[in-house]
């Protein structure tokens, strides 16, 4: 009984995931213009959310591995 419950919780929260996902794609699809140096790049919100996510884990993940000298 405990496992169809637990079951039925991970299918309902993965729907609820889904769903805001679909919200966010949706509500982020207006192009905006980036001005980064001597570049003019023009891309849709969602797409430059994800490009600034993509950027910031390599850099956290860069300096992580960085060998710091103590």
């Amino acid at each position: 009984m405990a496992g169809k419950l637990q079951s039925r919780i991970k299918w309902i929260s993965l729907g609820i995931f889904l769903v805001l996902l679909l919200v966010l794609f949706f509500q982020n699809t207006e192009s905006v213009s980036l001005r980064f140096f001597l570049w003019n790049l023009e891309m849709p919100k969602l797409v430059l959310g994800a490009l600034c996510l993509l950027v910031g884990l390599a850099a956290g993940f860069g300096f992580a591995k960085w060998p710091w000298k103590r």
